[in-house]
């Protein structure tokens, strides 16, 4: 999968590792997760195609999800996702945040830019 440098970037990152070990998921987290944790997934993006149908490179749009069970170890976890992952792409904004119903935690969520040279 294309945003597959999301979590090579957060686990790469030991400020991020010390707060959520491995638990960064692609999409949803597993049932029962434990807290602090990350997911991720692609939300959106755009390709510079050629005239000859290939493609030089893609613009990748990757929501980040930050979940603890305090509303500022969600925020602190999501500082230290966005310095990690602003070495290789950029900010776009904030999403909603606050207290996730499905999991009681709280969760701080951002959107990302990613560009992938083909």
């Amino acid at each position: 999968m294309r945003e597959n440098r999301i979590p090579l970037l957060l686990s790469a990152d030991s400020n991020v590792t010390a707060l959520v070990s491995t638990r960064i998921f692609p999409d949803l987290a597993p049932r029962g997760a434990l807290a602090p944790y990350v997911v991720y997934k692609l939300v959106g993006g755009n390709a510079d195609t050629r005239i000859d149908g290939g493609r030089s490179f893609e613009n990748l749009r990757v929501q980040v999800d930050c979940y603890a069970k305090e509303k500022d170890d969600a925020i602190a976890l999501g500082l230290l996702c966005a310095t990690a992952i602003e070495t290789h792409g950029w900010l776009i904004g904030p999403n909603p945040s606050g207290r996730d119903s499905a999991s009681n935690l709280y969760k701080d969520s951002a959107d990302y830019g990613l560009i992938e040279n083909n």
